[in-house]
């Protein structure tokens, strides 16, 4: 047993799948941010908008760029197979062609929405009203919503029931949520007074509770789904690959929960102090949260459980 060396091809479908994970956390950190813990300002409404429309256009790019790489891989002529237009019209009858479809979509949706949604806010002097937020929450998440549904299409549950391709959608949201709010989250500390963050933290920190019970229950179902036996886990490459991604999100769990029980509450103490360790753990988060991400690219490019 030994773990798979990627081709410079599967290589740069990996990063094409990483960037098309951290389109979807940006996404949903913003939707999510808008929706629960953004203080009004136009400057943290604004930052969430432009923090949502980078994550969109490298999504879109990552997902228009990965299948390029598809076709030049099947094509085997080098970077110019790359633009095989024949193979490239016959892949677009494949569940990869399908999939790539409605994940542009996704992103042009969430591109012209946040455009809009910019242009909208920059005609206003003061912060945004009830109705406009409401608007500026609803354009990532319905684009969100639109990109979660195309992990059903491909990959290794598109061959079980509607109940995993429930889940892998669930998961995918509830996944991005919590980590797309991170890098918001570490911006709201460098402006916020330690009383004000608190309680944005505390907030997030009950939110949180919904959100990683929904990430746990679809990730376990998946895991009953995919695997064969438990003995999966220690005995392939997919199921090592899986442990050790296991290992680091019980890492970050572990590093949350510090945050929610030991660091916010020490901000009505000692402010700067707390303050200063609340970045560093939220940066720690971030760090573990890109090697989730990586480790999800290599198990959803490269290995397999053992019945696929």
């Amino acid at each position: 047993m030994s773990f798979v060396v990627p081709s410079a091809w599967e290589v740069a479908g990996l990063l094409c799948k990483l960037f098309l994970y951290f389109g979807a956390a940006s996404l949903a950190g913003a939707a999510l941010n808008l929706a629960f813990y953004s203080d009004g300002s136009r400057r943290s409404v604004q930052g969430l908008l432009v923090y949502a429309l980078i994550g969109s256009v490298l999504g879109f790019q990552a997902v228009l760029l990965n299948y390029l790489v598809q076709v030049g891989m099947i094509s085997a002529s080098g970077l110019a197979g790359m633009f095989d237009w024949t193979m490239a019209e016959i892949l677009m009858d494949t569940p990869l062609g399908e999939t790539t479809f409605w994940r542009l979509v996704a992103f042009t949706l969430a591109l012209l929405g946040l455009v809009i949604c910019l242009q909208l806010l920059a005609r206003r002097q003061q912060a945004p009203t009830r109705r406009l937020n409401t608007f500026l929450v609803a354009v990532p998440a319905v684009a969100l919503l639109v990109l979660a549904e195309s992990f059903q299409l491909s990959g290794h549950v598109s061959v079980h029931g509607n109940l995993a391709q429930l889940a892998i959608s669930l998961h995918v949201m509830a996944f991005g949520a919590w980590i797309g709010s991170l890098y918001p989250l570490l911006r709201m500390t460098s402006w916020l007074e330690p009383s004000e963050l608190a309680w944005f933290m505390r907030r997030f920190g009950d939110h949180a509770r919904l959100v990683l019970a929904v990430l746990l229950l679809a990730g376990l179902f998946l895991l009953w789904e995919l695997l064969m036996s438990p003995a999966e886990l220690w005995q392939s490459p997919y199921g090592l690959s899986l442990s050790l991604k296991l290992l680091l999100v019980a890492a970050l769990l572990g590093l949350a929960a510090h945050n929610r029980y030991q660091l916010v509450p020490a901000l009505a103490a000692d402010a700067d102090a707390a303050v200063q360790k609340l970045q560093r753990s939220i940066k720690g988060e971030m760090g573990l949260a890109l090697l989730i991400l990586l480790l999800t690219a290599y198990l959803s490019t490269l290995v397999g459980p053992m019945e696929h």
